[in-house]
């Protein structure tokens, strides 16, 4: 009973940490995404920053 409790256990940490990295993988990819372009608007503009 108490090892199929913490199989539970562990299985529904394992899927919350899932969710927190693809999470973090999104908002990662819509950052660079938005940095992009940025920079591209900025080169386009011939205005360059760091």
């Amino acid at each position: 009973m108490a090892d199929d409790q913490s199989k539970r256990y562990a299985r529904s940490a394992l899927n919350a940490v899932r969710g927190v990295s693809a999470e973090a993988d999104a908002s990662t990819a819509g950052a660079t995404l938005c940095y992009g372009q940025w920079r591209r608007y900025h080169l386009d503009v011939g205005t360059m920053f760091p």
